[in-house]
């Protein structure tokens, strides 16, 4: 099968949809199909000359939307030699040119919402909301009429998307993501994170690792470190920071919890990748991710992978599978919720901890690597291929 991947940009610091096409590509060229990913980003960004999969990138874009002529031409030369193409992501030029262009040339594509229809945006930011569903009657809602199916990770993403824009009128399916297994050098990839940060002690500090982003409930997090009765834990914070404004309120949180825990201190570690990102999962006590909207988590999947328990929200929308798992704990998206699932790991004795590792890898094996995920998007859109 020939696929072309859609995406506003390959930037790894824009999070899962990048990653999910990643990983998607790295497999199914591994199983012999041919795969392509078109972006709007300037060719001679870093991230294009350094993403190991193959790309075209068509910008610059002239705008934030991503709008470049480049795009329309492309998939107007070349859309037909595709089987199929995958739009990632809402509100971006590469889902509109694909709603003007592939029809015409009978091209089968298919949308992933990536999360982006969560009610928690519609409450969080209702003046965006409102400029959305003007898009939404325009262009987004014609693109889930004309996809032969617009796929969302698990059956919670789904329930969620069905209520936040009118009309809703589209052909569901269910694909969830996975990640092929992580690289097995475990021994040098903790001792080249544990030599970055030597005061983080192996298998006793929470990790955070993700975007900076408010929707992640990290001043949620350390507003229920400041109220926790008990000792607290180290905590390492890794991801790109998206807000200064943001990034200065935690740390004022940050501060006010130093000066009640003699010098408690968060290490910032910044964006890791490679070998360090996965020698700080290794070496976590605990992947910790209290968001308050997140509709699957490719790294909380890179932490089972590895085998380190996850700490979550109930707005994590595979929470119920770790939970089933025994991989894991969930409690609701407040301080009161955070401190409860805080002091339900601090009570796990260490026999616990080891099974809930164990339970990790066994999860990650049997729900969430690549290889399943990659082959149930190809029954998908096999029986749409055009003729």
């Amino acid at each position: 099968m020939k696929i072309l991947h859609c995406i506003h940009s390959c930037n790894p610091e824009g999070g899962g949809p990048w990653e999910v096409v990643l990983q998607f590509s790295l497999e199914h060229i591994r199983q012999g199909h041919k795969v392509l990913t078109i972006t709007t980003d300037d060719p001679e960004a870093h991230w294009c000359k350094e993403a190991n999969i193959p790309i075209e990138p068509l910008g610059p874009a002239r705008n934030s939307h991503g709008y470049t002529e480049a795009f329309d031409q492309w998939l107007k030369n070349n859309g037909k030699d595709f089987d199929c193409a995958i739009v990632h992501g809402l509100w971006q030029y590469p889902g509109r040119s694909a709603l003007k262009i592939l029809p015409r040339l009978n091209i089968p594509f298919f949308v992933y919402p990536h999360g982006m229809l969560d009610p928690w945006f519609k409450h969080t930011y209702p003046l965006k909301h409102l400029k959305k569903s003007i898009y939404w009657k325009l262009i987004e809602n014609r693109l889930f009429k004309k996809a032969r199916a617009v796929l969302f990770t698990c059956k919670e993403e789904r329930r969620l998307a069905q209520h936040t824009f009118s009309p809703y009128n589209c052909h569901e399916a269910i694909a969830p993501l996975g990640i092929g297994t992580p690289p097995d050098d475990c021994n040098h990839q903790e001792q080249i994170f544990l030599s970055n940060f030597p005061h983080l002690k192996e298998g006793n500090f929470l990790l955070f690792l993700s975007r900076v982003h408010e929707k992640k409930g990290l001043d949620v997090l350390l507003q229920a470190l400041e109220q926790y009765p008990k000792d607290l834990p180290q905590l390492a914070i890794a991801g790109p920071i998206e807000s200064t404004t943001y990034l200065a309120r935690l740390k004022q949180l940050e501060t006010k919890i130093a000066s009640k825990h003699n010098g408690w201190k968060i290490t910032w570690t910044g964006m890791l990748t490679g070998s360090l990102k996965w020698g700080a999962l290794r070496t976590a006590g605990a992947f910790i991710l209290p968001s308050h909207q997140e509709n699957f988590g490719i790294a909380v999947v890179e932490a089972l992978a590895v085998g380190t328990p996850v700490l979550l929200s109930r707005k994590v929308n595979i929470w119920r599978e770790i939970v089933d798992d025994g991989s894991g704990l969930a409690e609701e998206d407040t301080i009161n919720g955070v401190i409860q699932l805080l002091s339900r790991w601090d009570e796990l004795d260490t026999n616990a901890h080891k099974n809930m590792r164990e339970n990790a890898s066994r999860s990650f094996n049997k729900r969430f690597e690549i290889s399943r995920a990659a082959a149930n998007l190809i029954e998908i859109c096999s029986p749409h291929l055009k003729t």
